[in-house]
């Protein structure tokens, strides 16, 4: 018991609660508000999404009247696989049996469309895009499709400055020069 009381009083007794804008500065690790960054000179990434049918090569793991667990590749290309379970209400086609090579098509959220250039926002909602080579492409808003607009932030005025050492000085990554062989 001693001990405990003990270190309530070195710290104060109990821990005080951190603000939800500590947490999130804590987060950024230093990186501040200032950059930069100038969005009407910025070349802005618009890639557009939609809900296309696709389908997954696999085996049924197992059914039921609701949802079908289905193992497959990660990725076409990998060599990993996973279990997914798909809603019914989502499948649009199942081939196969249970144990059996199969597949399953399902309506996933993809991207169809990708232009980087100049982003003008319109009054009704919809995107202009002004390339690189000055074609202008229009993004038009529904709901059947969503747009992710994103730029890269190269300015480093916001990063973290380098730590200072214990002789006052900050520590920097050199690289050694390579040693001769010998015979």
């Amino acid at each position: 018991m001693a001990k405990v009381d003990k270190a309530k009083a070195a710290t104060g007794g109990a821990r005080k609660p951190v603000s939800r804008a500590t947490k999130i500065e804590r987060k950024l690790g230093g990186i501040g508000a200032k950059t930069s960054f100038d969005p009407k000179s910025a070349l802005f990434t618009v890639t557009g999404f939609a809900f296309q049918p696709v389908e997954v090569p696999g085996y049924i793991i197992d059914q039921t009247d609701t949802h079908v667990l289905f193992r497959h590749r990660v990725t076409s290309a990998s060599k990993k696989m996973k279990v997914s379970v798909f809603p019914k209400a989502d499948i649009l086609e199942l081939f196969g049996a249970k144990g059996e090579v199969s597949s399953v098509t399902v309506m996933q959220r993809r991207p169809f469309t990708s232009v980087t250039g100049r982003v003008k926002l319109q009054s009704d909602g919809s995107l202009t895009v002004t390339t690189a080579t000055k074609e202008t492409v229009n993004f038009m808003s529904n709901d059947k499709v969503t747009y992710e607009i994103s730029a890269p932030d190269e300015s480093d005025a916001g990063a973290r400055k380098p730590k200072k050492t214990a002789s006052g000085s900050t520590s920097k990554v050199v690289d050694l020069p390579k040693k001769k062989k010998t015979k």
